[in-house]
């Protein structure tokens, strides 16, 4: 993380002396960084030795927060809805991302192989909305020196192996911020109030971290200099929603 974060600074601090590319440079910029990212994801992969429980027999009392996300998207499969090893019913993780792994094992088969194909999956499409996050705030080139911090962030990297929900919960917050920012900048989005509520309302299942997000699009609306009336029925719209 520190040297990540050293980094980060040093990018930075000479972002300033950079010209700006051509846009084809930028958009091969931005490939090369996703296919860089991705590979140093499938390297490890190959490297950890790192096996999530698929069961509670498999479990032990030292059993990590992502081994019982991934046991109940496995028990989800069977028909068995968030129950702890004992079998009472357990409110010890939010249910968004067990359901969603729980969806791919029903699909393709109860096998760790697509669980970690959907997590490159994920980490090219958070990637590339961190690029459009970066570019609506400032401009195409921080928006692929963003995309390039996130491809060798070390937390994303060795958590490719582990059923945590951050793999689904960044792309669907960054989506919602990214759809706010733009209707802040430029355009409208239609039934905005829904979109939102839904996008993170499912956010929320996946990590109540983002319960806040009312609040947020009623500040951006305060920012946007509209009707107190209007920011009032933002929030309200989107709280109910959620």
């Amino acid at each position: 993380f520190t040297a990540v974060l050293a980094l980060m600074l040093l990018l930075l601090s000479m972002v300033k002396y950079m010209s700006t590319p051509r846009l084809s440079n930028l958009k091969w910029a931005l490939i090369f960084i996703l296919i860089f990212g991705t590979s140093l994801r499938l390297f490890w992969l190959a490297f950890s030795s790192h096996q999530p429980d698929m069961s509670w027999q498999e479990a032990n009392n030292q059993e990590q927060e992502n081994d019982l996300i991934n046991i109940h998207a496995v028990e989800l499969t069977k028909g068995i809805w968030f129950r702890d090893e004992l079998g009472n019913p357990s409110g010890r993780r939010p249910i968004g991302y067990p359901l969603f792994l729980g969806l791919l094992y029903k699909l393709f088969g109860i096998k760790l192989e697509v669980v970690w194909t959907a997590h490159l999956f994920l980490y090219v499409l958070t990637s590339y909305l961190i690029f459009l996050i970066g570019r609506h705030i400032f401009n195409n080139r921080i928006g692929v020196l963003a995309a390039f911090l996130f491809s060798i962030y070390p937390t994303s990297i060795y958590t490719a192996k582990m059923t945590t929900d951050e793999h689904l919960f960044l792309p669907f917050w960054y989506f919602g911020i990214f759809l706010l920012i733009r209707e802040i900048k430029s355009k409208t989005v239609p039934c905005n109030w829904l979109w939102y509520g839904l996008i993170f309302g499912y956010t929320t299942m996946i990590r109540t971290h983002t319960i806040f997000m009312p609040a947020v699009v009623a500040i951006a609306y305060f920012l946007k200099k509209v009707s107190f009336h209007r920011v009032f029925l933002q929030l309200l719209l989107v709280a109910l929603t959620m």
